[in-house]
């Protein structure tokens, strides 16, 4: 967020967002805060996000965010996402899918695996290297699913886009 201010205000208008994924579930969640970029939206969006942080742990309110974000190709959520590009239930997912569904929340066009398999390919490794830099897997682990190719799953029919969960979140936030 403060990286975000600094170079808005040296360029004199928006060039950069920046919000928490309490903010973001904040603005998902509630049509108050509004879709305008704005400073006014902005504040609402941390009134309601401290909000929502009095009321859920940043676990709860990580479920929520994971369950509703924009994955691409018409998946809300981690479910949908996971049934999407890889035919399966996101329990049964290997860690280098994780790692390219984690990558693609933060620009589902450009690292769309179907659209551009290279770019989708370089920030699944980047989430990889992360996930070994934190300790979640060894370096070698990381080294082994980076030699993977990324395969996905011909897209499905549009079922199951949007899961039950999504509704049922919002409908718990309303």
């Amino acid at each position: 967020i403060g990286r975000a201010l600094v170079r808005n205000f040296r360029a004199g208008s928006v060039q950069e967002g920046g919000s928490t994924i309490t903010q973001q579930v904040a603005r998902m969640n509630f049509k108050e805060v509004g879709a305008d970029e704005s400073v006014q939206r902005k504040l609402k969006e941390i009134i309601y996000a401290v909000a929502l942080e009095r009321r859920f742990s940043k676990d709860e309110i990580l479920d929520r965010y994971v369950n509703q974000v924009y994955f691409g190709a018409g998946a809300y959520g981690l479910q949908a996402a996971s049934e999407e590009f890889f035919d399966t239930n996101v329990k049964d997912i290997t860690p280098d899918q994780a790692a390219l569904l984690a990558g693609l929340i933060s620009s589902p066009s450009t690292y769309n695996p179907r659209e551009n398999p290279e770019a989708a390919k370089q920030q699944r490794d980047f989430v990889l290297t992360g996930m070994a830099r934190d300790g979640f897997l060894t370096e070698q682990e990381a080294a082994d699913y980076m030699d993977e190719p990324i395969e996905i799953a011909e897209p499905s029919d549009g079922t199951n886009k949007q899961p039950s969960i999504v509704e049922a979140v919002i409908a718990e936030f309303s």
